[in-house]
């Protein structure tokens, strides 16, 4: 399961960014929404998306995924099919907005496939 998040080789670097941002996600989400059920799923929601644009500029996890295509379009479409869900959560309002920015920069660097610049994972 960790592979498909971080792909073989992560470094200790992108594990704490991934994973800090995702936490920071998860927290301001639900400062922001409250503490219902609603905004507990959207904050997962969050967590994932907003972890993800960092795991997918890593070269470790791009290599693992760029073996797999057809668990690539899986991906894609599991996550394009949670924004009606997230539309449905977030009540169309601006948390949805928001989190649709963060899926449009996630999937984006998931489908270019684009390092970090300033960023060589083969020194560390």
């Amino acid at each position: 399961m960790l592979e498909e998040l971080h792909g073989r080789t992560p470094t200790r670097l992108q594990l704490g960014a991934t994973w800090g941002i995702a936490a920071a996600a998860f927290d301001h989400t639900l400062y922001a929404l409250g503490t219902g059920w609603r905004a507990i799923v959207l904050a997962v929601v969050a967590a994932d998306w907003c972890g993800g644009i960092i795991a997918n500029a890593a070269e470790s996890t791009r290599a693992w995924w760029r073996q797999r295509t057809t668990g690539r379009r899986i991906f894609i479409a599991v996550h394009l099919l949670e924004i009606p869900i997230v539309w449905w959560l977030a009540e169309g309002g601006l948390a949805f907005w928001i989190l649709m920015l963060v899926l449009a920069a996630k999937l984006c660097i998931f489908m270019l496939g684009r390092e970090v610049p300033g960023r060589d994972d083969k020194q560390a």
